[in-house]
């Protein structure tokens, strides 16, 4: 009876992790079609700028399309590189179709907001200059530590080819915390710029958390209590997603994307 009512949950289609995914998308091949002045002048308007966030600089009057308060949500669709971008990507399609099940899609969409917030803030706070700060590194930042909290025991199976590999959640979660930890950590000790905003990947899956502590639907316990590990008899549980429209016309669109930014040297 559990593996029926396990594939029964099984086949929806996410839609708040898929329009997040298909936006960013989107968003990214627009900008590879920009010239280089273009592409700064999209950054200047739409990227966070720590000092005009924070107020500790004047930001010119009448010069910027986008409000302030709203950069740190425009700036998840300005990408900093396609490794970057990809790398959040990756996490968002792994993890937010399971969390969406978890939470369902109004509750992800909700969860996801002060995670794109909090994090923007908390980075603009480490560096509190004018270096601009894109990327959807908080937002999937957030997926995953909601993740953590909610359903650590999963097994995940990732496909390689014709084989089908069961991973442990938690070492990828866990992982993915303790690299960017140890990465902010080591270029603080050796007095460098923060190569990467890993305040804002920390702040994210820190927020996204606490955030899936209030937001869980009532009666889901933390930390998958209950739920044995690494069950290889439920691993179906977190079965793939359906895709309205194919997973393959999906990766042939990120293929296509990231061949163009290739292409044009944007790594």
């Amino acid at each position: 009876m559990r593996r029926t009512r396990a594939a029964s949950r099984t086949g929806r289609t996410a839609w708040t992790t898929l329009s997040i995914v298909v936006l960013l998308l989107l968003a990214f091949s627009v900008q590879l079609v920009l010239s280089r002045e273009q592409e700064f002048m999209l950054i200047q308007h739409a990227a966070v700028m720590p000092g005009w966030l924070l107020g500790d600089a004047a930001r010119p009057p009448g010069a910027y399309s986008v409000p302030v308060w709203l950069t740190p949500l425009t700036a998840v669709f300005v990408q900093p590189g396609l490794v970057q971008f990809s790398l959040n990507l990756l996490w968002l399609v792994i993890f937010g179709p399971r969390l969406e099940r978890a939470l369902g899609p109004v509750r992800l969409a909700l969860l996801l907001l002060p995670c794109v917030y909090g994090s923007a803030f908390f980075q603009a706070l480490c560096v509190r200059n004018m270096t601009a700060v894109v990327g959807a590194g908080g937002l999937a930042g957030g997926v995953l530590g909601a993740s953590l909290l909610l359903r650590p025991k999963r097994l995940l199976r990732l496909r390689l080819a014709s084989l089908s590999l069961p991973v442990p959640a938690i070492f990828l979660l866990v992982g993915w915390f303790a690299f960017d930890l140890l990465s902010a950590l080591r270029d603080i000790a050796g007095a460098q710029p923060l190569r990467v905003a890993y305040p804002l990947h920390l702040a994210g899956f820190l927020l996204g958390a606490g955030c899936a502590a209030l937001l869980r639907p009532r009666g889901a316990p933390l930390f998958d209590a209950g739920h044995p590990w690494f069950s290889l008899e439920e691993w179906d549980d977190d079965a793939r997603p359906r895709y309205p429209f194919g997973l393959a016309a999906l990766a042939g669109f990120y293929i296509a994307v990231a061949a163009a930014a290739i292409a044009r040297g944007h790594v």
